[in-house]
């Protein structure tokens, strides 16, 4: 097996973990959700996570444009769906709410970004999906919030490498970040 077939397996493999991730978190949210708000939220979010590690599979395989914009979309989605469950479900505080439209303007940025060209806007989705992940200070502990940080720096570094296997890595660290932000949802709210 070639080595460019060995981290599309990888990658495959990855992201068919955060598929399932994304669905068990979403059963275990749902028998621990109190109120409707709670389960659209988490539901929605789900969704989201599920369409991006499903997406990012069928992409890695077929290597379509509009595939990969649609990914994009997906992961600067979960991005915001993560800061809507803090605010709606913590406190709907004018703070959070703040904090709130600030995550969705730069997920609608990094969206329009991807969709006009990703490569003449990298530094700018580095800068982007940076400053959405140090939100969540706003929200976590300081110490959750350190290794959630941490996961998503090193996520977005071995993305931006073009080394052989540096991608997969990318994903690989990805998904400890969106599961284990995910997670932290259900620890510390629901």
């Amino acid at each position: 097996m070639d080595e460019n077939r060995c981290e599309k397996v990888f990658t495959l493999i990855v992201n068919g973990i955060g598929v399932l991730g994304a669905v068990a978190l979403l059963v275990f949210m749902i028998l621990k959700s109190t109120n409707a708000l709670e389960i659209s939220l988490v539901s929605v979010l789900s969704f989201s996570l599920i369409g991006y590690f499903a997406l990012s599979s069928l992409f890695h395989f077929l290597e379509n444009d509009v595939i990969e914009i649609i990914t994009w979309g997906f992961l600067y989605l979960s991005f915001v769906l993560m800061i809507a469950n803090f605010t709606f479900i913590d406190s709907m505080s004018v703070k959070h709410l703040i904090v709130f439209g600030l995550s969705s303007f730069l997920g609608i940025l990094g969206i329009v970004f991807n969709a006009l060209d990703k490569d003449e806007f990298r530094i700018a989705n580095i800068i982007l999906l940076l400053m959405m992940s140090l939100l969540l200070i706003l929200f976590l502990p300081f110490k959750y919030f350190l290794v959630v940080t941490a996961l998503n720096i090193a996520s977005i570094t071995f993305y931006f490498i073009n080394v052989s296997y540096m991608h997969s890595l990318s994903h690989l660290f990805n998904l400890l970040s969106l599961l284990s932000s995910y997670f932290l949802i259900y620890l510390l709210l629901i």
